[in-house]
C-alpha cells in the first residue's frame, strides 16, 4: 500500500477498498458522535431556558411580597397576536386576604400568569405561565411570622413542568 508513489498504474481495487473500509470505520463513529452532541445541546438549551425562566418567576414574586409590589400578569399567550394582554396582581393584597380569612378561606392561587421577557411583550419566553399559591393554614409557621412560603407551579402551554415552594422573608407583615 506505501508503494503507491512508486507503482505508475495507481492504486489495485484492493487497496481502494481496504482505504473506503478503513475510512468508514473512521467516519461512522465520528458522525454519530456529532449527531448526539446536537441532540443533546438542544436538549439542554430547553432545559437552560427553563431555569432562567424559572428563576425569573422566582423573583418576581419575592420581589412583589418584600417590597409590596405589583406581580405583572398576563392574559394568556396569544400566538396569533404574539402578544400578552397586560395587567397586574398585588400578592400582598392576596397575602394579606389569606391571613385574615377575608374571603371565607386563608388560601388564594392566582390565574395563570404569563412571563414575558426583560424587553417587554417582544422577547416572550415561549408559553410559559406560572400560578402562585398561599394556604395561611398550611404553609405558615407562627415561629416564623415573618416568612410566608408559597407555592409556585410552572406550566409550559398547559403542561406542569415544576413545582417549587419558595420562602419570602419580610419584616412587616400585610
Amino acid at each position: 500500500m506505501f508503494d503507491i508513489l512508486k507503482n505508475k498504474r495507481g492504486m489495485t481495487l484492493y487497496e481502494v477498498v481496504i482505504s473506503i473500509g478503513v475510512f468508514a470505520v473512521i467516519a461512522v463513529p465520528l458522525v454519530m458522535l456529532f449527531n448526539n452532541s446536537v441532540i443533546m445541546a438542544n436538549k439542554n438549551k430547553a432545559k437552560i431556558d427553563l431555569n432562567s425562566a424559572t428563576a425569573i418567576i422566582v423573583e418576581e414574586v419575592k420581589e412583589a411580597v418584600k417590597d409590596r409590589s405589583n406581580l405583572p400578569k398576563y392574559s394568556s399567550y396569544n400566538p396569533v397576536s404574539n402578544n400578552y394582554t397586560g395587567y397586574e396582581v398585588s400578592l400582598t393584597t392576596l397575602l394579606g386576604d389569606a391571613i385574615s380569612g377575608a374571603d371565607g378561606s386563608h388560601t388564594f392561587i392566582t390565574e395563570k400568569l404569563g412571563l414575558m421577557g426583560p424587553n417587554g411583550p417582544e422577547e416572550l419566553h415561549r408559553s410559559i405561565s406560572y400560578t402562585v399559591k398561599y394556604d395561611h393554614e398550611n404553609y405558615y409557621d407562627p415561629k416564623y411570622p415573618d416568612t410566608y412560603n408559597f407555592l409556585i407551579t410552572v406550566f409550559e402551554g398547559d403542561k406542569n413542568i415544576k413545582n417549587l415552594k419558595i420562602a419570602v422573608w419580610r419584616k412587616d407583615s400585610p
